[in-house]
């Protein structure tokens, strides 16, 4: 299904996947997510089957939801609220994991 997941919120993307370059610092790093520019309480939907696997705070990316679509496959649902989905439980494609926060 590589390339063709729908997004998990309809907002503009931020930042894409790739090598990111601060030419002013001389410093790059590999960035290995998109970041999208959704509005406060925009609801956030799993990209794909699978069981929450985490859901609480995580640094830099607040509360954080990931769902383990099997072999090896996470996605990483950060800076979210109001969680709909408990640890443990089976998700479905599109369904509504939390609201967007800030």
């Amino acid at each position: 299904y590589k390339g063709k997941l729908s997004a998990p919120v309809e907002a503009p993307i931020l930042q894409k996947f790739g090598i990111i370059r601060d030419t002013e610092n001389k410093v790059a790093w590999s960035h290995k997510g998109i970041f999208f520019g959704a509005p406060e309480n925009h609801p956030v939907r799993s990209v794909f089957d699978g069981t929450l696997a985490f859901s609480g705070e995580i640094p830099g990316f607040g509360t954080t939801m990931i769902v383990d679509h099997g072999d090896h496959y996470y996605s990483v649902y950060g800076h979210v609220k109001e969680p709909n989905v408990t640890v443990g439980e089976a998700v479905k494609k599109n369904q509504v994991l939390a609201a967007a926060g800030v």
